[in-house]
């Protein structure tokens, strides 16, 4: 038997209205965002911290994971920790963004935490 396709839907693929280069929080519900992605197919999502940021304003972890469940999101990753190696206050930032995206991987499941250089440092 052949395992049916899992097809992820990166957090800028999903989050319209959301700016990389400015606003990078989705404009959309949470929960609405996930029951559209699930209905289209897609069986995975990334989430970017700023927005992690935002979604815990209405819902906790374990209400996102339940919302993740009941509509068939099985893989989830969490998306860009920056500055992680710096030693002045980017590090102080980065060291809170990891902290969230830790607590959000280890309640949502996330099957793995996106870390970057995006300013080629």
């Amino acid at each position: 038997m052949t395992k049916p396709l899992e097809i992820i839907g990166s957090f800028w693929t999903l989050a319209v209205g959301a700016d990389p280069l400015g606003d990078q929080r989705c404009l959309h519900d949470f929960r609405t965002r996930v029951e559209i992605a699930a209905k289209v197919g897609f069986t995975g999502m990334g989430f970017w911290h700023a927005d992690i940021l935002e979604i815990r304003k209405k819902y906790s972890f374990q209400d996102m994971k339940h919302i993740l469940d009941a509509n068939g999101i099985i893989n989830v990753e969490v998306e860009w920790l920056l500055d992680w190696f710096c030693s002045d206050a980017r590090r102080v930032a980065s060291d809170e963004i990891r902290a969230l995206l830790l607590d959000a991987a280890e309640v949502l499941r996330a099957r793995h935490i996106k870390i970057a250089d995006l300013g080629n440092d």
